[in-house]
């Protein structure tokens, strides 16, 4: 996925099904609008990668920014910002 300032505003959580893996490139802000959201903002089933020079930024997030089920790889910035979870963390 390749991003260049673009904000995704979420009412429902955005969940990556049977992908083997979501490469983030470039800037993608993500912003929960509905509060709380029912679950992560972000719920990858495998890997995630962060790109070098790539910005990925949470906001909102009430049921924590991200859900990976497989390995995430962070070689970019990942910015977490006013996001909570019942468990698990921000990031789980």
């Amino acid at each position: 996925m390749t991003f260049r300032g673009a904000t995704l505003f979420l009412e429902a959580p955005l969940h990556f099904g049977d992908l083997e893996s979501v490469v983030f490139h470039g800037n993608l802000s993500v912003i929960a609008v509905r509060r709380p959201l029912d679950g992560p903002c972000v719920h990858l089933r495998m890997d995630g990668v962060v790109q070098p020079g790539a910005e990925l930024r949470f906001a909102n997030c009430d049921g924590g920014a991200m859900a990976v089920q497989g390995s995430l790889f962070i070689h970019g910035d990942v910015h977490i910002r006013n996001c909570s979870a019942g468990r698990g963390g921000c990031l789980g």
